[in-house]
């Protein structure tokens, strides 16, 4: 089960909107690779990129310790995390991947 993470107003606002689309499905694409740590979604161009240990640098938290909580997933152009089995989903309906380390879940490296 994908942890839960704060989301603004704002965001929440823009997920529901993006999800009432009738086209939702047929133009939703993953965008970037996301990290749920401690509740805080972090986004970069792949899972603990430098973006990535930045942002996690800059809330203080301490992705090395071993009680903390995280998740591994994307986002697409909306923002709205996806698992990394959702995102298969979502990449292989619109093409997007490029190499298949294990079937059904997608990992940074392989998707455009």
């Amino acid at each position: 089960m994908i942890q839960e993470y704060y989301k603004s107003e704002q965001m929440i606002e823009i997920e529901a909107h993006a999800r009432s689309l009738d086209c939702f499905h047929l133009i939703r694409r993953v965008s970037m690779a996301a990290n749920i740590v401690d509740g805080h979604l972090i986004i970069g161009n792949r899972h603990f990129c430098p973006l990535m240990g930045n942002q996690i640098d800059l809330l203080g938290l301490d992705s090395h310790k071993h009680d903390i909580r995280f998740d591994q997933g994307f986002v697409d152009q909306w923002g709205i995390y996806m698992s990394r089995q959702e995102a298969w989903e979502v990449a292989k309906a619109q093409g997007q991947i490029k190499e298949v380390f294990e079937e059904g879940v997608l990992y940074s490296e392989c998707y455009l």
